[in-house]
């Protein structure tokens, strides 16, 4: 063993889960793909750069190099915070043996990093953010830094700015460089989900909207007009434009359906203006934001949703009003949010 009173500084510290190699007579070696110069001893302390590559005791043994103690293991750290081991194989001619290559790399951390790994990363609206490895080979990351006015892309909202005819709008659609862009012209909304309301009175009208995982967002709950936005934003929604070509105006029960049950939740607005921020949702037509489906509707299960009563949409008119339904859950969720759904609607 040699002398511990010698010229070799002290180790420092090891990390946490850091394996030191085993005090033996092998000759001092690199650290595998990790190794790097020596610290300077004279002139003070090793530059802090370096700091993660220390070892944690002695030099790991290097393949082939002599070893004194046959069937002995040794280990070094290698990847994420994991180790590989090399054995003291005897030689075969005799005359004490020879360090192994080195075994597979184990136990590295799920998910971890390289020490001394630096990259940026795209985050949030077209924002970025650093990260760094540290000595345990867990990511240290900067808050996300965003432009000025980021948009999220593809993102597509209406705005009255600059429209003088009421219920006009320019489209607005962010860039995949997260900039708002306007439409050159003022038009009517063109919602893509529409629905013609019968004009006789029991007619009824369906169409099938599904819930996607593409078209997520905060559910709208409680009691129209000031109803409650959810800080979640990964519910599963829809909006169907319902349209009244009658002279008068009708009030319509609609409810839904399909062939597997989602739990969903209901409401109305008073225009075929898509509500695209949280003061507009919560604006919603009239009576409470359903999640369940009234007995009087016949949904093929209670955990559809339905408006009726005191919750059922009026239509103006030659007017247009907006169905909005949601999956009660976040997506994803042990439930089904996602799905084939039929609105119907009856005119009374």
């Amino acid at each position: 063993m040699p002398d511990p009173t010698g010229d070799t500084l002290p180790a420092d510290p090891a990390p946490p889960g850091a394996v030191l190699p085993p005090q033996g007579d092998a000759a001092p070696a690199d650290r595998g793909d990790a190794s790097k110069p020596d610290a300077a001893r004279e002139g003070g302390a090793a530059d802090a750069a370096a700091d993660a590559a220390r070892d944690a005791g002695p030099p790991a043994p290097t393949p082939g190099t002599p070893c004194a103690q046959i069937n002995e293991v040794a280990q070094r750290m290698c990847g994420a915070c994991g180790t590989q081991e090399t054995l003291c194989l005897a030689n075969a001619e005799g005359g004490g043996g020879r360090w192994t290559d080195y075994g597979a790399c184990a136990g590295e951390i799920p998910g971890g990093c390289i020490p001394g790994t630096n990259d940026v990363a795209a985050c949030g609206n077209c924002g970025t953010q650093t990260r760094s490895c540290n000595q345990y080979c867990l990511w240290n990351t900067t808050a996300c830094v965003e432009p000025p006015n980021a948009c999220k892309a593809g993102t597509v909202e209406l705005s009255g700015a600059g429209c003088p005819t009421p219920n006009t709008f320019r489209t607005k659609t962010c860039s995949q460089t997260c900039v708002w862009s306007f439409s050159l012209t003022c038009e009517a909304p063109n919602n893509p989900n529409k629905l013609t309301i019968a004009t006789a009175v029991d007619g009824v009208v369906s169409g099938s909207f599904p819930l996607v995982d593409t078209q997520l967002g905060p559910r709208v709950s409680g009691t129209c007009p000031t109803a409650t936005v959810s800080s979640t934003k990964n519910h599963a929604f829809q909006l169907v434009e319902l349209f009244n070509p009658d002279a008068v105006a009708h009030t319509v029960d609609c409810w839904l359906d399909g062939p597997t049950p989602i739990d969903t939740v209901m409401t109305w607005y008073a225009s075929n203006v898509p509500p695209n921020d949280d003061a507009a949702r919560k604006a919603c037509g009239g009576g409470s934001v359903n999640d369940f489906c009234p007995a009087v509707l016949g949904c093929s299960d209670g955990d559809w949703s339905g408006l009726t009563g005191t919750a059922a949409p009026v239509v103006p008119a030659g007017g247009r009003v907006l169905v909005w339904y949601g999956s009660y859950y976040g997506h994803p969720g042990a439930s089904p949010t996602v799905g084939d759904v039929t609105l119907s609607c009856k005119t009374k």
